[in-house]
């Protein structure tokens, strides 16, 4: 179970910094509200990064608070509906990586590398080739 094991080394330091310090504060804000809240404009008023801002989400949806987001930003979902369309693009999300890790998991295990580093116009050649790919 390596990632119940992540996600509660996670939750551990979430719990442990600055964020969580913020984190009430920023559920309220949420709530008060009226509408999405882009994170640009989020990340203003708590003076924290993007990064930081969705730590918080994902802090929040794993305590079962229902933070809706979209194109628009997040907001504190009201009811069943609000939340529908956030689900919908977290599962589309999911469906994509395990696709995505399916094909990875079939590959043919044929790795490029690059030639020895002491010939340079090898290495030149080589990463033009790359970029031209």
């Amino acid at each position: 179970m390596q990632g119940f094991n992540r996600y509660e080394r996670e939750m551990a330091e979430f719990r442990e910094g600055k964020l969580h310090e913020i984190y009430h504060e920023f559920l309220s804000y949420l709530k008060r509200h009226p509408g999405s809240i882009l994170s640009r404009d989020l990340e203003r008023k708590f003076n924290i990064s993007g990064a930081e801002i969705r730590a918080m989400v994902q802090y929040a949806r794993r305590q079962s608070t229902p933070i809706a987001s979209s194109g628009l930003g997040y907001r504190y979902a009201r009811n069943e509906t609000e939340m529908a369309s956030t689900i919908r693009h977290l599962t589309e999300r999911r469906d994509s990586l395990t696709y995505t890790i399916a094909q990875l998991e079939k590959a043919d295990s044929v790795y490029i590398a690059p030639p020895a580093h002491d010939d340079e116009q090898q290495l030149v050649d080589f990463y033009a080739e790359m970029r031209a790919m």
